[in-house]
């Protein structure tokens, strides 16, 4: 008798299940696959004089597994993120990575410890996320201890990067941190109409290059995150201080605060309206011993400072002047598949920058406006289509000197996305 591959590997993983007895048992194996053409004359950047569309399609695929029981969960995700044709033909190329591999234990009733290859995904995202939008998404090789009591939830979490396995002395790791360590406690009350948060975070870096010192320095975050939710009614604040100091031995002292309130006006259309402020550096005041910038840490900027991406990267896409974002979002439900947003971003600077060309930024830097429609295909798939404009200012080039960019014309981005994210195999016992 021949079976199918599926059918053995159902047939495996019921003898796997089995060996637990009577504890409850489950298995998920599923697969996600984004292809998503884009058109880019502005994104990132505002566009050159003279420069050409960009057209291409990246995509992500990946095969994740879970196992589940009451003593232990294990999560793994592998996965694959090209360009189409960027990989010659008959190229032998080793491309699939891992995206999270972890495990975690159950220590007790209200305790569990998870530790690998992990994401960190935090409330809203502000400052820790997956950056799911991005086609690698973010993860972080990390330990966690989890402690959960009714409605309070408690973690503790620290990881230490090594570039290398060595036999003496440290191998700093390239383009992250060195070490990272954080406290988060979570509490719902007033009937769950209030959720509030506590951070506070540090991460270390090995000094820059220009010092010439083999010596870390730290940098902390803390601060409350407070939501409300009541009837058609929701509003959110965040308020975090920064301090420590930088890789360049400069003393730190920098917030972010923002605020959002929205509304629903009937069960097809909702509207919210917020506005942000990170701090930054005061052109010809601050002194290179001082760093009043704030930065973003690693959590999701796409969600927050427009879906153009021109200030992915805070402080340094705004050259340490901090930023303002004042928006206004409306979400339609066309049908009950299909969902429509247009966003409406004003972004200013928080300070006036020098640029390289000594030229004193004024605050205006440019509205972008974002427009998305989603439509669920089925149970499995859907499609997403986007389209934005970023109107800049002239401070708004000035920043994009680098790049050439002008503000003579807008710059334009649009994308057709499908995702496709079945489950291919599930077994509970």
């Amino acid at each position: 008798m021949i079976y199918s591959t599926k059918t053995i590997a159902a047939i495996a993983l019921l003898l796997l299940l089995n060996q637990a007895g009577t504890t409850q048992t489950a298995f998920d194996l599923s697969a996600q696959l984004i292809a998503r053409p884009e058109l880019r004359s502005g994104y990132r950047t505002l566009p050159p004089p003279g420069a050409g569309i960009a057209f291409f399609t990246s995509q992500r695929t990946r095969l994740n597994a879970a196992f589940t029981n009451e003593y232990v969960k294990i999560g793994l995700s592998l996965q694959d993120v090209r360009v189409w044709g960027e990989e010659p033909q008959l190229a032998d190329i080793a491309s699939f990575g891992l995206h999270e591999g972890w495990a975690e234990v159950n220590l007790g009733k209200h305790t569990a410890l998870k530790v690998g290859r992990q994401e960190l995904v935090y409330d809203d995202q502000r400052l820790f996320g997956n950056n799911d939008w991005e086609g690698q998404g973010s993860s972080h090789d990390a330990a966690v201890l989890k402690i959960k009591y009714a409605k309070s939830a408690f973690h503790f979490g620290a990881a230490f990067n090594q570039a290398s396995a060595r036999l003496f002395g440290q191998s700093d790791p390239v383009g992250t941190y060195k070490a990272l360590g954080w406290l988060w406690y979570n509490r719902k009350f007033a009937g769950e109409k209030f959720e509030l948060s506590l951070y506070g975070i540090t991460d270390a870096f090995p000094a820059d290059v220009s010092l010439h010192r083999n010596t870390t320095f730290f940098r902390g975050t803390a601060g409350p995150m407070l939501h409300f939710t009541s009837g058609k009614f929701k509003a959110s604040t965040t308020f975090f201080g920064q301090f420590g100091k930088d890789n360049s031995d400069a003393n730190i002292s920098a917030f972010l605060g923002a605020a959002s309130f929205g509304y629903t006006v009937s069960n097809k259309f909702d509207i919210t309206i917020g506005y942000d402020y990170i701090s930054g550096n005061k052109a010809l005041r601050t002194p290179a011993t001082e760093n009043h910038s704030f930065s973003t840490l690693y959590g999701s900027s796409h969600m927050f400072y427009g879906f153009m991406d021109y200030f992915l990267n805070l402080p340094k896409d705004t050259r340490s002047g901090g930023l303002q974002n004042a928006y206004l979002k409306w979400n339609i439900s066309a049908s009950p598949r299909t969902t429509i947003g247009l966003d409406a971003h004003y972004f200013l600077l928080a300070n006036r920058v020098k640029t390289d060309e000594n030229y004193l930024a004024n605050y205006p830097l440019g509205l972008e406006l974002d427009f998305t429609a989603i439509h669920r295909v089925n149970a499995f798939a859907k499609a997403q289509f986007g389209f934005s404009a970023m109107f800049g200012h002239s401070s708004l080039e000035a920043l994009n000197k680098v790049s050439g960019g002008s503000a003579d014309k807008p710059g334009i981005w649009g994308y057709i996305m499908l995702i496709v994210h079945p489950s291919l195999l599930k077994v509970e016992k």
